[in-house]
């Protein structure tokens, strides 16, 4: 047995994929939450919002083709469907959380970009962080 224990799915499994699974990230997100209120310029008519970094670092992000229609507690996205992966040992994001993309060296287009958390997924086996996010900042409200 490669991993030198008796059980069908060794406990260094997703240990053993995470390492290989983090060399597949060919982009850097920021992702955090509103930090205090938003702030009105009267001279430029704008409203800007300070964000946390709760997390800054590496990511691979994944147009979820063919799942335009996602239902996510009881709510139907109207915005494009996104799965940001990030390294497996990266806390959870509550709905809402912002994805800044801060470099996509496969496609500078998005760099800017923000995406906006629906959920973040958890399981047994994880050799990532996986979470759903929308280009809609409406799909990241909770459902009333």
């Amino acid at each position: 047995m490669p991993f030198g224990d008796t059980r069908i799915i060794s406990r260094k499994w997703s240990d053993h994929h995470a390492a290989v699974i983090s060399t597949s990230f060919n982009a850097s997100v920021s992702i955090g939450y509103p930090a205090g209120e938003p702030q009105y310029d009267p001279e430029t008519d704008e409203t800007t919002q300070a964000w946390s970094v709760d997390y800054a670092g590496a990511a691979r992000i994944d147009h979820e083709a063919g799942r335009q229609a996602v239902e996510s507690a009881g709510q139907v996205l109207v915005g494009v469907p996104y799965l940001v992966q990030l390294p497996a040992e990266v806390a959870t994001f509550r709905r809402g959380a912002r994805v800044k993309i801060t470099a996509a060296i496969n496609d500078e287009a998005a760099v800017g970009d923000v995406l906006w958390v629906v959920a973040s997924l958890i399981g047994s086996e994880r050799f990532n962080r996986d979470i759903l996010c929308s280009d809609n900042a409406s799909d990241a409200v909770a459902p009333a």
